[in-house]
C-alpha cells in the first residue's frame, strides 16, 4: 500500500469516527459567527424588505420627493500618470445623463501626457483642469479639487473607472435627506474576464460590496464611501477638513463624517466599473495597502468612537469598531494560532480539515448566490462571475494570508507610513496615528 492509499485510509477512518457532535464542535466558530454574519443576516434583510413592500402596498407611503432633488455636483478626478484611463473616465462622465455637474480633473504632477490629453476638453469648456508641479498623492489632489469645487455635492472617482448613464442621478438622490453626509456607489469589476484572479475579485465584490454594503447600510453601520465612486455633502467634507493623508483615505473621510452625526448609505443602483489587478503581485500590493488603512484609521485614529465617554460615541459607531476588531483582527490571528497548533500537533489532519473547511465555506458562498441574482440587474453576467464561487478557497486563503501579513506589519511596524503610495516628503509630515 503506497503512501497516498495509506493517507486516504487514515482520512476515511477519521471521518468514520467523527461524530456530528465532534464536527459541530470543530466548526462552532463558523456556525456561531460566519454563518449569521454572511448568510443569515442577509436573508433576514431580504425578508424585512419584502415585509416593507407588503406594508407599502397596503398603506402607500407619501410620494417621494427625492426625484425632484437636483443639486449642482462637482466630480473630482485626481490622477497620476493616467494618460489612457483618464480619457475613458472623462468621456463616461460627460455622457452621463445628469447635466448639473462640473468635472474637475487634477493632474498630480504626472510625468506622462495626462495633462496634454485632457487639455482639449478643458479648452472646450468640458472640464476644469488643474496641474500640480510636484506630486502630493491622491489626498493632495482631491483637496485641491475640493478647494475649487462649486457643487453642493462632491463626487470623488478614480481615473480608471466608467459609469452607467444614470449613476450620478442615482447616487445623489439620498442627499435630499439632510441627515445623509456620504453615499457609497456600487463598484463592479470591468475586467473580470482577464484572469481567474480577476474573476475571484469580481465574485468577492458581489458578495462583499453588492450584498455586504446593502446590509451595513440598512443597519446604519456602513463606514466607507469608496474613493472609486463615493459622493459627499460638500459642507460636511469641508467641516471635517477634507481628505487626510494616508491609505484608506476614503474610509477615513467617511468615518470623520460619521463622527459629525451624518448618515452613510449605499445605493446599489449607482454603478461604476473598475479594473482590478490581474496578477498575484498586483493583488497583494493593493490588499496590503487596504488592510493597513483599516488598522491605521479605524483602530487607531478613530478608536474614540468606541469610548462611551467620547462625544463621538454611538451604538452604531461602536458596532463599526467592534466589527473591525473582531472580524478583521481577532479572528484572522486566531486562525494563525489554530493553524500553528495543527501544524505542531495534528499535521496529518491539515489537508482533511482544509478540505472540510473548503466545503463548508463553499456552501456559505453558494447560499448567497440566490440573493445576489435576485437583486442583480445583470443576472446572466453575474451568474457567470459567480461560477468562481465553487473554487474560491485558494483565493480566500491568499487573501487571508495577505491580510495577516499586512495587519502584522501595521500593528507592530506602522508600515503604512513607509508606503510609496504617498510621496516620501508627504509621509514625513503626516501625523503618526
Amino acid at each position: 500500500m503506497d503512501i497516498l492509499q495509506q493517507y486516504i485510509l487514515f482520512c476515511l477512518n477519521y471521518l468514520t469516527d467523527l461524530t456530528p457532535a465532534k464536527l459541530l464542535e470543530m466548526y462552532m466558530p463558523c456556525i456561531l459567527l460566519d454563518t449569521p454574519r454572511y448568510v443569515i443576516s442577509k436573508y433576514l434583510l431580504f425578508i424585512w424588505e419584502r415585509i416593507l413592500e407588503i406594508k407599502n402596498a397596503i398603506i402607500p407611503p407619501p410620494d417621494p420627493t427625492d426625484h425632484m432633488y437636483a443639486p449642482f455636483v462637482s466630480i473630482i478626478i485626481p490622477g497620476l500618470n493616467e494618460e489612457e484611463g483618464m480619457i475613458h473616465t472623462i468621456r463616461s462622465l460627460l455622457e452621463n445623463k445628469y447635466h448639473k455637474k462640473e468635472l474637475i480633473v487634477v493632474d498630480d504632477g504626472s510625468n506622462d501626457r495626462t495633462f496634454e490629453v485632457c487639455l482639449p476638453y478643458a479648452e472646450r469648456g468640458k472640464i476644469r483642469l488643474f496641474r500640480k508641479n510636484v506630486p502630493g498623492g491622491k489626498t493632495s489632489a482631491a483637496n485641491l479639487g475640493l478647494s475649487v469645487a462649486k457643487g453642493e455635492i462632491i463626487i470623488i472617482v478614480d481615473s480608471d473607472t466608467s459609469f452607467d448613464s444614470d449613476s450620478i442621478t442615482r447616487i445623489i438622490r439620498p442627499f435630499h435627506d439632510r441627515t445623509v453626509g456620504a453615499v457609497a456607489g456600487n463598484i463592479r469589476v470591468r475586467n473580470w474576464r482577464a484572469s481567474l484572479l480577476a474573476r475571484y475579485q469580481a465574485a468577492e465584490y458581489l458578495h462583499c460590496i453588492f450584498l455586504g454594503r446593502r446590509l451595513h447600510s440598512a443597519l446604519g453601520t456602513l463606514n466607507i464611501a469608496s474613493g472609486a465612486f463615493g459622493a459627499f455633502r460638500t459642507s460636511a467634507v469641508k467641516a471635517v477638513g477634507g481628505w487626510d493623508v494616508g491609505p484608506g483615505e476614503d474610509g477615513d473621510l467617511t468615518t470623520k463624517i460619521r463622527k459629525r452625526g451624518y448618515r452613510v448609505v449605499f445605493i446599489p443602483e449607482a454603478v461604476c466599473l473598475t479594473d482590478v489587478p490581474t496578477t498575484v503581485r498586483g493583488f497583494i500590493k493593493q490588499r496590503l495597502r487596504w488592510s493597513r488603512g483599516v488598522i491605521r484609521y479605524r483602530l487607531r485614529k478613530h478608536l474614540d468612537m468606541a469610548n462611551p465617554f467620547s462625544s463621538n460615541f454611538r451604538i452604531s459607531n461602536l458596532a463599526v469598531i467592534m466589527d473591525s476588531l473582531f472580524f478583521r483582527v481577532f479572528l484572522p490571528f486566531s486562525f494563525l494560532v489554530y493553524f500553528t497548533y495543527m501544524l505542531a500537533y495534528r499535521a496529518p489532519l491539515i489537508p482533511l480539515v482544509m478540505g472540510l473547511t473548503w466545503i463548508i465555506y463553499g456552501v456559505l458562498n453558494l447560499l448567497q448566490i440566490p440573493l445576489v441574482l435576485y437583486y442583480s440587474d445583470r443576472k446572466w453576467e453575474d451568474a457567470k462571475i459567480l461560477l468562481a464561487t465553487f473554487i474560491m478557497s485558494p483565493y480566500n486563503i491568499l487573501h487571508r494570508v495577505v491580510r495577516l501579513i499586512s495587519m502584522t506589519q501595521e500593528i507592530f511596524w506602522r508600515m503604512s507610513f513607509h508606503d510609496p503610495y504617498v510621496p516620501k516628503r508627504v509621509r514625513e509630515q503626516t501625523i503618526k496615528w
